[in-house]
Parts: structure tokens; C-alpha cells; sequence
């Protein structure tokens, strides 16, 4: 965004493997033991959450 005979020099940052980090942290969150208990059935979501909060409603419990 800076313009060609710009006299400032733009150094960027950023993490060496950022376009995969979300696909490792949903690994790491379906390697716990307990993934089953935060996660609801099909059958399950249907019947508890509204129709316009279906996508939202992915896990049962807060992760702290």
C-alpha cells in the first residue's frame, strides 16, 4: 500500500505456518479425550437448537 518511492522501509511479520493453523487447532481439539462430551450428535442438534442458530451451536461446553 505504500507507494513506490516510498523512504520508509515496510517490514511484515507474520507466523510461518498461519494458513494451517486452524486446521491444527481443530486437530488438537478432536485429539482430547473428552472431545466426545463437548460434541453434540446430529439427531441432538436438530431437536435443541433453532433453526437460526444452527451454525453457531457446535459444542456443548465452553473450553476454558
Amino acid at each position: 500500500m505504500a507507494h513506490g518511492d516510498a523512504k520508509t522501509d515496510i517490514i511484515i511479520t507474520a507466523a510461518l505456518h498461519r494458513k494451517n493453523a486452524a486446521w491444527v487447532g481443530g486437530s488438537m481439539l478432536a485429539s482430547f479425550n473428552t472431545f466426545h462430551m463437548m460434541t453434540i450428535k446430529h439427531a441432538e442438534w436438530l431437536e435443541t437448537a433453532p433453526e437460526t442458530d444452527r451454525m453457531s451451536c457446535i459444542l456443548k461446553k465452553t473450553i476454558y
